[in-house]
């Protein structure tokens, strides 16, 4: 065949392809082909898209909810947030999950085994995260708290848990100086969150209670640091000198606790003595030093500051309210099944700390005034506590009298032999009752 004739006929070819292709393309979509097509965007993908609009417009928050598995608190919980006033008055966008899309939420955020919760994001990223219910008041706060523009990134309690494993893996690994820098960011993030009011009131009860326990749990992992390990303990000195400039510049109990806190780990009690004197005239170190006065006792008694410990910490009308508090805390634990002998534990120490304000009372010549704390320690308590706190009281501060001989020998034998060896280095020889 002619070369010319060839390439004819394959234009030829070509072009009833083209057509049949084109007709093919022409005829009408299938009813499931349109409904693919225009189908919806998931809910995860509008997050997405809502994600991408904070980080081109920092002025714009919007909140994923995760709602709890059973339809009835769902449902509930639903309607609590459909009923907020701030809502519907800024027109805040809500997206509401459950089932497969609140897990892959719960993923990306970190928040597994977490329903219910509720996240506000801001520039491209979750700026607050609360976990577990909110009642109405705690909400209202929440979504004030997450619309200011000048508001710091808050974190909820599953997110501190997270970083406190990270911390335990550090100090089991050894990386020390690693561990200390997780510890102070947990410090900061839980003395914040727990001591700023408006940050206080916008989460709930329960994981108030978690922020703590994470707090007390990472100053207690802190002991195993390697506190003579340069890098170490600048970074923990650094750390607490940030948070005296906190409490100087905002005031009010922000700041404070944790410089305290740290300044005992760090053996700084000179500085922490300096600062209760302060209390002899300003009735805000006042008031602080008796919120934190069971982490006071220690450094005064060591550098034997009797009159501030009985003036400033040890009021004696306070102690009457103080154990009242305390021993609704036991109730509750013992509404809520605790072991009775974590509970007789915990009684015991409620008696000691008020009998210490019994003992440093004696030390400031106050008898009166230590004779009325020990009847009202006896008020409170079974005997063989009361008995045993005002002896082992007295006993460490080096004021026995009379009656801590006759408070004595009423004791079982098995507190009366805990006790005797330090009572008799106080020079008094007595015998167990029979």
């Amino acid at each position: 065949m002619p070369r010319g004739r060839m390439i004819l006929l394959a234009f030829t070819i070509a072009a009833a392809m083209w057509s049949s292709a084109a007709l093919a393309f022409q005829q009408p979509l299938t009813p499931d082909e349109v409904k693919e097509f225009y189908r919806e965007p998931t809910k995860i993908q509008k997050i997405d898209s809502s994600i991408r609009r904070t980080r081109s417009n920092p002025n714009y928050t919007f909140f994923v909810v995760g709602l709890p598995a059973d339809r009835t608190d769902a449902r509930e919980m639903y309607e609590l947030w459909k009923s907020r006033d701030l809502i519907h008055e800024r027109n805040l966008t809500v997206y509401f999950l459950q089932g497969d899309d609140a897990n892959i939420m719960q993923k990306r955020t970190g928040h597994q085994d977490a329903l219910p919760f509720a996240i506000a994001f801001r520039n491209g990223q979750a700026h607050h995260a609360r976990t577990g219910r909110m009642a109405p008041d705690v909400l209202d706060r929440f979504l004030n708290t997450a619309l200011e523009k000048s508001s710091s990134r808050t974190y909820s309690a599953v997110e501190v848990r997270r970083i406190y494993d990270q911390l335990i893996e550090s100090i089991d690994a050894g990386t020390h100086v690693q561990a200390a820098e997780l510890a102070r960011t947990i410090l900061f993030i839980t003395e914040g969150e727990l001591k700023n009011q408006k940050l206080r009131t916008s989460f709930s009860q329960r994981e108030l209670s978690e922020l703590t326990d994470l707090y007390a749990l990472t100053l207690e992992q802190c002991q195993r640091l390697d506190l003579n390990e340069p890098f170490v303990h600048k970074i923990l000195t650094d750390t607490r000198s940030t948070a005296y400039t906190i409490w100087e510049h905002h005031g009010g109990p922000e700041g404070i606790s944790l410089w305290i806190d740290l300044s005992l780990l760090l053996g700084q009690t000179d500085e922490v003595v300096a600062w209760i004197q302060l209390a002899e005239d300003n009735k805000e170190v006042r008031k602080l030093s008796r919120t934190y006065a069971s982490r006071l006792i220690a450094p005064l008694i060591e550098h034997e500051r009797w009159s501030i410990l009985a003036d400033v910490l040890y009021d004696p009308r306070d102690v009457s309210r103080y154990i009242s508090w305390e021993l609704e805390g036991v109730d509750k634990a013992r509404r809520q099944g605790v072991d009775a002998a974590i509970l007789h534990d915990q009684q015991k120490q409620i008696a000691y700390r008020a009998a210490l304000c019994h003992a440093i009372l004696l030390r400031s010549d106050r008898d009166d005034d230590a004779w009325w704390v020990s009847e009202m320690i006896d008020s409170h308590f079974p005997v063989t506590i009361s008995n045993a706190a005002l002896c082992a009281a007295a006993f460490e501060l080096g004021e026995v009298r009379p009656m801590h001989h006759a408070l004595l020998i009423q004791l079982d034998r098995d507190q009366f032999s805990q006790l005797h060896k330090v009572y008799s280095s106080q020079g008094a020889h007595v015998r167990a009752a029979e």
